[in-house]
């Protein structure tokens, strides 16, 4: 996670336990955010969180229209999908296509649920750290 003269690298568990704690029904896709709750915190949440990721570490957005999904894709093949957990495992995501941060972020909701969920995954990252969690095995600070 990159901020202003600082760069987080955050680990994936460390991170998934951030998102989840930062995601809320304001971050959920609008059309969702009747049914969202905290027992299915990523219900609605894949395209910012795939946003966030992408800013943090590049690579590519990946699209599945069948349940209209997005994940990341890293420059060596490794996909990385914070939000899956909101499907079963009977659902199967298809990569369909890939899309750019500039097209999603054209849609006003994306662009203020994104920065939205950026600004509270990095402030739950300083809260955490202040408090002085094991930072040892979740962060390195560069």
């Amino acid at each position: 996670m990159k901020t202003k003269g600082t760069q987080f690298n955050l680990k994936p568990m460390f991170l998934q336990d951030v998102f989840r704690y930062s995601w809320s029904k304001e971050t959920c896709h609008p059309a969702l955010q009747g049914d969202w709750s905290r027992k299915n915190p990523a219900y609605g949440q894949c395209l910012v969180t795939a946003l966030i990721v992408q800013e943090s570490y590049g690579g590519k957005l990946v699209y599945c229209k069948h349940y209209d999904h997005y994940w990341n894709r890293f420059k060596d093949g490794m996909e990385v999908d914070f939000t899956k957990m909101q499907f079963t495992k009977q659902e199967k995501l298809c990569a369909d296509m890939i899309k750019s941060k500039n097209s999603v972020l054209k849609v006003k909701h994306v662009a203020n649920r994104f920065r939205l969920l950026k600004k509270r995954v990095i402030l739950n990252t300083l809260e955490l750290w202040i408090s002085g969690a094991s930072f040892d095995n979740t962060v390195d600070m560069i």
